[in-house]
């Protein structure tokens, strides 16, 4: 797989119960390359903070992907 992760969450979405959504356009353009494996989403939502300058918030019944605060 190799597209924005906008749209790659897009994809995801359309089999989760807890949506995961991104607030920051410029975050949704970023590119992904790699493979989504629903059964292990949860892992897979963790590496992308190693990854990528984001994190994950948990935002009641859905997770929004952040940008990441400088430390």
């Amino acid at each position: 797989l190799h597209e924005e992760l906008g749209y790659v969450l897009d994809d995801v979405n359309r089999y989760v119960e807890r949506k995961v959504v991104i607030e920051d356009p410029e975050l949704a353009h970023l590119e992904f390359t790699g493979t989504v494996f629903l059964d292990h989403l949860d892992e897979w939502l963790a590496t992308l903070e190693g990854s990528f300058p984001v994190e994950m918030v948990d935002a009641g019944g859905q997770r929004e992907l952040v940008r990441r605060k400088d430390r």
